[in-house]
């Protein structure tokens, strides 16, 4: 039959291309092809031989396509690749669409995948956008390293990717992606950047990579999402570590029972003082068959929470704020009696890495940062269970988030944290420290920390103001311990922790401090350890079954 169309006998049809025009047999193109079989059906034309006209398609490609139609010969080349399927996808040509697609699959490459991708979306060949994703996951840190390439991704292609989880991934790079993608139009994209950055496990992160972007401030002077990234950083500085599962401690309403719980999960550890034991997670007793098993049973959070606050008052255990993943002003209320969480009444104002505690038969919600995580806050409020109402304070006297809150005869203390009023580069880790007369509504500055620091914890014992760990700045973490003499207005220095701890848990029980978990500036901690005043000395309990990194305590 190809002899017959070269030699251009019995043809019944000429297809034009421009200024090219290809003898052929009607019946031999429509038997293979679906286009020219419904072209060739609609209408009658006397003109013999019928002329059609061809569009979108390369004429030197439809020559070649019309020679595969006779011949079932194509030649497939890096250069003609894209041409020839286009002209197949034109001529519905499936075999050499198939062909084409595996010619592109066996060369993907990080460095072209996209291009591919955007040109297999562009015919809607599902099968190799479907190869080209897949590509993309399993080879993650290489193409992350294509800035250039991620640029011409759309908003929907560069979340599913950033998105991807996938193991040793370098969170590094999908960081570094991130402000690529963004720089290749940032008028367009800069919107988008806060939500993609949600996808960066900043304890992935290396510790020198936030350090160095922290350092280069004017770079980032009116880039609003960069600052509010570092600012999440600040509140979270668990860096260097591969992704893993972090846990957050706090204790209950129970005598003697630590609750651990993770704020990026929801299950919840326990931890009896008296015995020094650790209880298994409700997932645990959920296995277990017998009622012993299933007795004390504490719940599982409702729903993940990171950066709150947790009190206990009358026996129930209230947690306040934090994310999930929005900053929330929502509170949830734990009955370890009945074994049930229930809503609390929402505080006035959603609050991230603020401080809590119980006065004079109120819970107070202390300073944290603002919806928009970028500045901290001033504000307090009180919630007077008897009537689930929240109200207004005098704030305090500069805004403070990551702060320790205690209660020491009859006064509100807040120390320590870090303020912020705008771009990353105002952040300031602060030593001040001040105290609030709930008669008088008045905050009053008290003696100044020696160590300014935030992510550290305060709690009162025998008498005295205890704050305890922190960080300096987003590298570093303290084992510091400084306590202060309401009657002498001076802090001293205490009995360091055993291990340098930020963003841990501290609890008070029977006249010992307890502190749980937290960041040591390297890895997160599975370590508790208690102080006894008696003797100024600090000694390590049973470590916790898994680590716990930035802990509430109450």
């Amino acid at each position: 039959m190809n002899r017959l169309r070269e030699e251009q006998k019995y043809c019944d049809l000429v297809v034009r291309c421009g200024q090219n025009e290809f003898p052929a047999h009607s019946n031999i193109l429509a038997a293979s092809s679906d286009y020219f079989d419904r072209l060739l059906s609609e209408g009658n034309s006397s003109t013999v031989p019928r002329v059609v006209e061809i569009q979108g398609v390369d004429q030197a490609v439809l020559a070649d396509l019309i020679n595969f139609i006779y011949t079932g010969k194509l030649r497939i080349a890096t250069d003609t690749v894209q041409n020839l399927m286009i002209g197949a996808h034109i001529l519905q040509l499936n075999e050499v669409l198939i062909d084409g697609s595996q010619f592109l699959t066996d060369r993907l490459h990080p460095t072209n995948w996209v291009d591919i991708l955007r040109f297999a979306d562009l015919l809607k060949n599902e099968q190799l956008v479907e190869t080209c994703r897949s590509f993309s996951k399993d080879h993650l840190n290489e193409v992350l390293e294509e800035g250039e390439q991620l640029g011409m991704l759309n908003l929907e292609q560069f979340t599913e990717l950033i998105s991807t989880t996938t193991p040793n991934v370098s969170e590094e790079r999908r960081f570094n992606a991130i402000r690529s993608w963004v720089s290749y139009d940032p008028r367009n994209r800069e919107q988008s950047a806060a939500e993609l950055c949600q996808f960066v496990h900043i304890p992935g992160l290396p510790r020198n990579c936030l350090q160095q972007l922290y350092d280069t401030k004017e770079q980032w002077k009116n880039t609003s999402w960069l600052s509010e990234f570092l600012l999440e950083a600040l509140n979270n500085p668990v860096i260097g570590q591969s992704k893993q599962t972090t846990y957050k401690p706090f204790s209950s309403g129970k005598e003697g029972i630590l609750l651990v719980f993770d704020g990026h999960e929801e299950y919840i550890q326990v931890y009896d003082i008296q015995t020094q034991e650790w209880k298994p997670t409700a997932e645990e007793r959920d296995n277990q068959q017998t009622d012993t098993g299933r007795q004390n049973m504490v719940p599982d959070l409702p729903e993940k929470r990171e950066g709150c606050a947790a009190v206990v008052f009358n026996g129930l255990v209230y947690v306040l704020g934090g994310r999930t993943p929005e900053i929330t002003f929502s509170v949830l209320i734990l009955d370890p009696v009945q074994q049930s969480w229930k809503d609390g009444p929402p505080m006035d104002t959603p609050r991230w890495c603020l401080g809590a505690a119980v006065l004079g038969e109120k819970i107070y919600a202390v300073g944290g940062s603002d919806p928009f995580a970028s500045s901290a806050l001033n504000s307090v409020e009180v919630l007077d269970p008897s009537t689930d109402t929240w109200l207004p304070i005098s704030p305090m006297s500069c805004c403070r988030s990551s702060l320790g809150v205690a209660t020491v005869r009859g006064k509100l203390y807040a120390v320590g944290g870090y303020n912020t009023s705008g771009p990353i580069w105002t952040v300031n880790c602060l030593p001040s420290a001040e105290s609030y007369d709930p008669e008088t509504d008045i905050w009053t500055a008290i003696a100044p920390m020696n160590f300014p620091r935030y992510g550290l914890r305060a709690c009162e014992l025998n008498d005295r103001l205890y704050a305890v760990g922190g960080a300096p700045d987003l590298v570093r973490t303290l084992n510091v311990v400084e306590v202060y003499n309401l009657d002498t207005n001076s802090w001293h220095r205490a009995s360091g922790m055993i291990e340098n701890r930020s963003q841990f848990g501290l609890a008070v029980s029977e006249g010992f401090l307890y502190a749980i978990g937290g960041y040591d500036g390297n890895a997160s901690l599975g370590s508790i350890e208690c102080y006894d005043a008696s003797n100024n000395k600090w000694s390590l309990l049973p470590q916790c079954a898994l680590q716990v990194t930035h802990p509430i305590s109450a």
